[in-house]
């Protein structure tokens, strides 16, 4: 697995160091270039023009043939220090203290910073409420106030950029130039910025870092990189003072402030020699105070507020001292004296005209400003707010400008989580509390001064000027009070509180109900079950931690304990929480009396609302009044303000097993057992058995059959169990205690399992293959699912034996063996990927630290990839030279979704055959490891046995502060300018649902191991594979909670419960009186103007109805809905479904393609969901076989699609649909009168003759043999050629000749199939969807 991802140079010509000249030493009297003439036109001349000091993109790339080859890969560059190779490795709880980086973080577009470029807006953050870059005016971050725009298909985060404002570094002269000017003008600072340490990469954070070094590269007389010690390297003690200036910004989710920490020495310039910015060069008359006869300038760096529009009012000091600026650098007033300026104690009121944006600038410390504005638009920032000077002596209590205005806040509750430090692990770190005070010199001038300074958005609509923001007051900041002035007090009374650079995630596992001592890890003993291990909890504590620290406490003049707490109070820390941690909060005190404690549930939830006002008699929803005041709209919701150093709340896990919650019901067993005789013989294509392709489908494949597996010992042991009951029964037994047991679990008993475990005799049925050892599994199901009524237990109950009894009757169930060659063809499919003999190997980049595919040039006619292996005996990697070649793999997009498919089938091997999943527990747990790896331990209790993996990145894809994944990696550059996106959430549900199997079935594997061999030594395995399975739930349970919330989209007017669920009475707008309030956000989310059920692609700062590979509304829900496994269940909400279902059903009846390519399998399961079980499974038996191996399908079988039917839940309110129409899409061969859809969304018959056909859909009203009978004008579309009927040509001839026999020959939709002409689009009209067609005529098919 050893891998170097080659390094690409940046050299400062393209033609070498001589730009004049191409090299003229060649002796070759034949060579192109042995002069200075160059080539112009050349098939590689765009490596050619490659403008100096600029870094390669994927315009400078040639055609090589067969591959295209650019120069732009994606390597880590110096935006995490001089050694690309590592960050930082001095902590023991960063998520990067090693080498692996992350790769998928909502942040990436900041590490995507190619060396030697200066940031560009594409180098951006949603921090949430505020989108945040670094391409300001000056060196520093660039806050942008978003606004939420809603459209048909889409909503967006958008801002004007030159509204933002910039908190960072100013350069100034140490004197001003002479009236009249001459001197040269101040040189550009650079604007690039480096990771400030590997403990400063966390999930919730990251921290930029600017130093004098950095910001003047190439203004100091060279072009050498900083490399000196002295110049504030990344990872350099921080108490080091041997750079004369740097600051660093935490960029932190959910913060409403921006922070920046400076460390300098007031009045300690850089000289310049490049620049004589006082146009002497006679003497040392500078007046800089050197005595070496030195007379070069200095150059001066100051901390500053820039920003690109102008101010309306004088900035307000401390609210009641206007600050008169300087109109140019030439004015008297624009002095960075010490002595020049106003002295500001704790804020500046900044309104901007344009904008009509009003922000509050605070202070850690007093410190002289000074300002400038230029109103001439000469290119200079319109405006700069300077720090000249700071107060080094300032008491701790010191009285604040607004202290008559503030409120007196002893009486106010702290509201911080109630656990000892280190109480939660999650490994990782952070546990323990953060926010001390730093001991901070009190001294002279030459000591480093030390300055916090804080920006923060008190109102996007202070006149009412700007209908951007202003428009029916909704969206606003700040101005829903008459004056903004209780957000603004708001502001102040939070400022001093920021979220520090070691932010962190950590998490334990409990079971609700039980003391902490209750708990504990996988352990073996006699009351383990022999194959089970101990039970798994039945909840996860997760808790956030902020690293609060105090500004003043940490940059004071006064000596402060070094070990001193942030003080409480008003000061808590201020942070935004989206809707789907406001559901958390409200839940998690109330799941089993144990909000975040150890035992009796008595601490405090470690949350509070702003500002605790519960005497509101008009408040609809339990919350405070002020909540909606000071909510920001975001993309995903509204955003409210809570305060606290650290959040924790508590998710429930979802139990995880292969069968659904019930057996298929009883009257569908016969048929399950057919499709089952078929599928088990399912053999994977012989490519993917030598490893040769993508890592995808093969992935898709492998748990298909793998699926397949488990269904078919589901029915076995249904059968197996209903004769082990009658030999039991003819031996005075019975299964009445089996029934007891479970009407106990519903009057509230501990266990909801209904369980029954392969007996000691090994009963089989008598005609079953005897020869054949196939291992029988424990049944399982659970009388308590959270998705079934109360009612449901009791038809469960007796569900079971009717199922039981339907399994017995049939005589068609596959011999054993037949499963024991489906179990081998498993296995070695799941192994190749593993031992290292697949074709397309993995290999483990060093680079950024993770198990990448090496990528398959794949040969159809040939079947196999292409060579690998260069000219020099080397391994050739394609899938690093292609950010395209296998969905991006290569580049770390779509790992979890790939390798949740491999882990899921590997889990099926384990379970089946432990001695092998105990073998390949190292080779399987590479995948694992490569999408899940948890957080390093600090070795505290709750821990769950994490370890520091040096090798990947902790939870590769997972944003903890938004809930779910993203599944886009280090591509494109520049990266995309809305940042990552994740297109399935279903498929990273599934993924984590994968991982927590396989844990599951190596604890099992263990204990077995364990208890067989009378083995302790299997204990630390247990623990590690009880960890893979509890960070597994963890992961499928936050993923599942977001998805439902801003991928399910309910519309306007549609205020039902989210989550579905009509007891969950605080998600239905009113909290428990047991919780504190907490405001409840609405079911919708989104802008009345996205009409769309469901979200296609989830951006950063985008959501669009659509998906990568098509535009179809089917698509977008069918990305939504696969693969089809148990934990689907609590996936796809009832209501949910209920709404959706006939936009996806309207969509696919509209589309042959949508039957075609297997999207019409998942909307037959959906109309299963939604309480039509058995329209679903009669048109199951319709869908053509053809679909389970096309692209929507072919990781689906007809035996896991009806088994998924099967097991349905009873709806008591089904789903009207017409009564002639069941809702399917295009079924070849299908009766025509029960195709169709839901009331409304289809024309009869009659009507649809007289209707215009939409491009690309087809007529679906037919004879009965399924063709079209309505006549229609063959139009453009000339019959078609002998080599397209006969099936080449590309494969066009594949369609339906009957049902839909006009093929699109040309254009986006080529290969398209419509049962109705094409409308074909003139040349260059990019709108039409087929620029060419033909129609199959009889003659091209056998009744297709």
């Amino acid at each position: 697995l050893s891998y170097t991802r080659p390094s690409i140079s940046s050299p400062s010509s393209v033609f070498g160091t001589s730009s004049a000249a191409l090299s003229s030493s060649s002796s070759s009297s034949m060579s192109t270039t042995s002069n200075s003439a160059k080539p112009t036109n050349a098939w590689y001349q765009n490596f050619l023009l490659l403008p100096n000091d600029t870094e390669p993109t994927v315009h400078n790339r040639a055609y090589a043939v067969p591959h295209v080859l650019d120069a732009a890969g994606p390597i880590p560059g110096s935006v995490f220090g001089p050694s690309s190779a590592a960050l930082s490795s001095s902590s023991s709880t960063s998520t990067t203290s090693n080498s692996a980086k992350p790769t998928n973080a909502w942040y990436q577009n900041f590490l995507l910073l190619p060396d030697d470029t200066e940031p560009t807006v594409h180098n951006r953050a949603y921090a949430v409420p505020h989108v945040l870059d670094a391409a300001g005016p000056i060196p520093g971050v660039r806050v942008h106030p978003p606004r939420v725009i809603g459209e048909k298909k889409v909503v967006r985060v958008d801002f004007v950029e030159r509204h933002g404002l910039t908190l960072g570094a100013s350069a100034e002269a140490a004197k001003a130039k002479p009236s009249g000017g001459g001197g040269a003008p101040l040189p550009p600072l650079s604007k690039r910025y480096e990771v400030a340490d590997g403990r400063h990469l966390t999930p919730l954070g990251i921290t930029l870092k600017w130093t004098d070094d950095l910001m003047m590269k190439g203004n100091n007389g060279d072009d050498e990189s900083p490399t000196s010690s002295s110049g504030g390297i990344a990872g350099a003690d921080s108490s080091s003072v041997s750079s004369f200036f740097e600051m660093t910004s935490p960029v932190v989710r959910g913060m409403p402030y921006a922070t920046v920490r400076y460390r300098f020495r007031p009045r300690r310039g850089r000289r310049n020699a490049a620049h004589d910015y006082n146009n002497d060069n006679a003497g040392d008359d500078d007046d800089d105070g050197d005595a070496n006869g030195d007379d070069s300038p200095l150059l001066l760096l100051l901390p500053a507020v820039v920003s690109e529009i102008a101010l309306r009012s004088p900035p307000l000091i401390d609210g009641h001292v206007e600050l008169e600026c300087s109109s140019s650098a030439n004015d008297p007033r624009h002095e960075t004296t010490a002595a020049a300026g106003a002295t500001v104690s704790d804020d500046v009121r900044l309104t901007f005209d344009q904008s009509d944006f009003t922000w509050l600038v605070f202070f850690s410390r007093p410190a002289r400003v000074t300002c400038s504005e230029n109103r001439d638009g000469s290119g200079e920032p319109a405006f700069v707010l300077r720090v000249v000077d700071v107060v080094v002596e300032r008491t701790k209590d010191a009285p604040s400008a607004y202290e008559e205005e503030e409120e007196d806040d002893d009486d106010e509750e702290e509201f911080t989580v109630g656990e000892e430090e280190g109480d939660v692990g999650g490994a990782w770190g952070g546990m323990e509390d953060r926010g001390r005070g730093r001991r901070v010199g009190g001294g002279g001038s030459e000591e480093a001064r030390r300055l916090t300074v804080r920006i923060a958005l008190s109102s996007n609509c202070t006149s009412g000027r700007n209908p951007t923001y202003c428009s029916g007051g909704d969206g606003g900041v700040g101005n829903d009070d008459d004056d903004g002035s209780e957000y603004e007090s708001l502001l102040r009374a939070h400022s001093d509180v920021y979220p520090g650079p070691e932010t962190s995630v950590g998490y334990d596992f409990f079971t609700p109900g039980t003391t902490k001592e209750e708990d504990g890890e996988a352990k073996v003993n006699e009351e383990d079950d022999d194959e089970g291990g101990a039970p798994p909890p039945g909840a996860a504590r997760v808790k956030f931690d902020w690293d609060a620290r105090s500004m003043s406490l940490e940059d004071g003049g006064s000596e402060i304990e070094e070990e001193e707490e942030v003080e409480d109070g008003g000061n808590h820390l201020l942070m935004f929480a989206l809707p789907h941690h406001m559901d958390a909060f409200a839940d998690s005190p109330s799941y089993g009396g144990v909000p975040d404690s150890d035992s009796n549930g008595d601490s405090p939830p470690s949350y509070a609302v702003i500002p605790a006002d519960d005497d509101d008699d008009d408040n609809d929803h339990g919350a405070p009044r002020h909540f909606c005041h000071f909510c920001q709209p975001t993309l995903t919701g509204p955003a409210c303000p809570f305060f606290g150093s650290t959040w924790s709340y508590v998710e429930p896990l979802p139990t995880l097993r292969f069968t659904a919650s019930r057996p298929p019901v009883p009257e569908m067993i016969p048929t399950l057992i057919d499709a089952l005789a078929k599928d088990i013989d399912y053999d994977i294509p012989a490519h993917y058995r030598r490893g040769a392709g993508d890592t995808y489908f093969s992935g898709k494949l492998l748990a298909r059959l793998g699926r397949v597996l488990m269904i078919g010992e589901e029915l076995r042991g249904l059968r197996r169990w209903w004769w082990e009951e009658e030999e039991e029964e003819d031996d005075g037994g019975g299964d009445g205690g089996e029934i007891g047991e479970h009407s106990a679990a519903r009057d509230g008993a501990e266990s909801p399992f209904l369980r029954r475990e392969r007996s000691a005799a090994g009963r089989h049925r008598p005609d079953e293959d005897e020869n054949a050892d196939f291992p029988s599994l424990p049944l399982e199901y659970d009388l308590s699912s959270a998705t079934s009524p109360p009612s449901d237990v009791d038809a469960l109950a007796n569900l079971v034996p009717s199922s039981r009894a339907a399994a017995a009757d049939s005589s068609d169930l596959p011999p054993s063996s037949s499963f024991v060659s489906a179990l081998e063809r498993l296995r070695s499919g799941v192994e190749v990927w593993l031992d290292g003999s697949a074709e397309t190997p993995f290999v483990y980049d060093a680079a950024w630290g993770g198990l990448v595919s090496c990528g398959c040039l794949f040969e159809g006619d040939t079947g196999k990839c292409r060579d690998n292996v260069n000219k020099d005996g080397q391994m050739h990697c394609p899938a690093f030279d292609d950010p395209g070649l296998n969905f991006g793999n290569g580049h770390y997009n779509d790992h979890h979704f790939h390798y949740g498919y491999h882990v899921l089938a590997a889990a099926v091997v384990a379970r089946f055959d432990p001695e092998w999943g105990r073998r390949n527990f190292e080779n399987v747990l590479l995948l694992v490891r490569d999408i899940a790896t948890p957080f390093e331990s600090t070795g505290g209790e709750g821990s769950g046995g994490g370890g520091g993996d040096h090798s990947f990145p902790p939870f590769r894809h997972k944003d903890f502060y938004a809930g779910h994944s993203w599944a886009s990696g280090i591509d494109p550059s520049p990266p995309y300018l809305n940042g990552r996106n994740q297109e399935s959430s279903s498929e990273a549900i599934a993924a984590y649902e994968a991982v927590g199997l396989y844990g599951d079935a190596m604890v099992r594997a263990f204990t077995a191991s364990s208890v067989d061999d009378d083995n302790d030594g299997d204990a630390s395995l247990i623990a590690r594979a009880a960890h893979v399975r509890d960070a597994g739930r963890l992961l499928a349970a936050t993923e599942l909670r977001s998805s439902d919330r801003y991928w399910h989209v309910r519309l306007q007017g549609e205020e039902e419960d989210a989550g579905g669920d009509d007891d969950a009475g605080t998600k239905n707008g009113e909290s428990p009186s047991s919780l504190l309030p907490v405001p409840v956000p609405p079911a919708s989310l989104y802008p009345e103007e996205y009409d769309e059920r469901v979200i296609g692609v989830m951006w950063n700062t985008m959501a669009q109805f659509q998906t990568w590979f098509g535009n179809d509304p089917f698509l977008a829900y069918g990305i939504q809905l696969l693969p089809l496994t148990a934990i689907s269940e609590e996936r796809d909400d009832l209501k949910w479904t209920k709404s959706m279902y006939p936009a996806f059903a309207s969509s696919c009846e509209e589309s042959a393609v949508c039957t075609e390519q297997g999207w019409s399998i998942l909307q037959l399961a959906v109309l299963a969901t939604v309480g039509r079980r058995s329209d679903a499974s009669e048109r199951a038996l319709s869908v053509p076989p053809e679909s389970f191996e096309s692209a929507g399908g072919n990781g689906h079988s007809l035996t896991n699609l009806l088994w998924y039917i099967a097991t349905r839940p009873n709806v008591d309110d089904p789903l009207p649909l017409n009564a002639e129409r069941v809702g399917f899409g295009h079924a070849p061969g299908a009766d025509a009168e029960t195709d169709g859809v839901v009331p409304g969304s289809a024309k009869n018959a009659e009507e649809e003759a007289k209707a215009p056909i939409d491009e690309g859909g087809d007529n679906n009203d037919g004879d009965e043999n399924g063709g079209v009978n309505v006549d229609v004008d063959d139009g453009d579309c000339p019959p078609c050629l002998e080599e397209i009927c006969r099936g080449g040509s590309d494969g066009l001839g594949h369609c339906p000749v009957k049902v839909a026999p006009y093929v699109c020959t040309e254009g986006p939709s080529r290969g398209g199939c419509s049962g109705a002409p094409w409308t074909v689009s003139v040349e260059g009209d990019e709108g039409g969807p087929c620029r060419g067609c033909c129609k199959l005529g009889p003659e091209c098919g056998d009744g297709r």
